[in-house]
C-alpha cells in the first residue's frame, strides 16, 4: 500500500515513489510528529527543496536549510538512503495529515 496525498499529488502515484509499509510508518511515527513541529511555512520551503531528479543536490539544500533553522533533527530520519529526497517529500505529505 502507498500513501498518496490526492489533494496534492492527484490520483496517481509518482513513478519514482517507493511505498511506505506499516513497519515504515511505525518506525517513523515519532519523527513524523516531530516534523509537524516545523511551522507550515517551513514545511512548504522543505517541500520546494525536494528534487527527486537530483536527490544528492536536494539533500544538500535541505541540510543547509534545516542547519540555518537549527532543526536538522526533524529531517535526519528521512535523509538516510538512496531515495532520501522522495522520503522527505513523503514524510512532509504525511505530516500534513498526521494526528
Amino acid at each position: 500500500m502507498l500513501w498518496l496525498d490526492v489533494t496534492r499529488d492527484g490520483e496517481r502515484a509518482p513513478a519514482n515513489r517507493a511505498p511506505w509499509t506499516l513497519a515504515d510508518l511505525e518506525q517513523h511515527a515519532e519523527a513524523i510528529r516531530t516534523l509537524r513541529t516545523v511551522p507550515p511555512a517551513g514545511r512548504q520551503v522543505l517541500e520546494r527543496l525536494v528534487d527527486t531528479d537530483d536527490p544528492a543536490l536536494s539533500a544538500a539544500r535541505i541540510h543547509e536549510y534545516v542547519r540555518r533553522l537549527d532543526r536538522g533533527d526533524v529531517v535526519e530520519p528521512f535523509l538516510d538512503g538512496g531515495a532520501a529526497a522522495g522520503r522527505i517529500g513523503d514524510a512532509l505529505a504525511l505530516a500534513r495529515w498526521w494526528r
